[in-house]
């Protein structure tokens, strides 16, 4: 999640972890709406007791819910390059 934090911070120069998904969504409609899925879930791996309870209990979904992370920072950061001319 953090990861992708930063890069969209460079990316929107928003540093509030609130207004990302706004900031994101002026870039490519249903950005915001990828990046809070992925907040709410940092979130509740970090504070929900029993998280694991939460419908991501196998491997298979924690291994999905990383490939979409993934998916999701790359796609902010080729955004970040288009944006600096690389």
């Amino acid at each position: 999640y953090y990861a992708t934090f930063h890069v969209a911070s460079v990316l929107t120069g928003v540093v509030d972890h609130g207004n990302m998904p706004a900031a994101l969504d002026k870039f490519e409609p249903g950005l915001g709406k990828q990046y809070k899925r992925l907040r709410d879930l940092r979130s509740k791996a970090d504070y929900a007791p029993k998280f694991e309870e939460l419908g991501i209990a196998d491997w298979q979904s924690f291994r999905d819910e990383m490939t979409k992370a993934r998916t999701l920072f790359e796609l902010i950061e080729s955004l970040v390059e288009v944006q600096d001319g690389r």
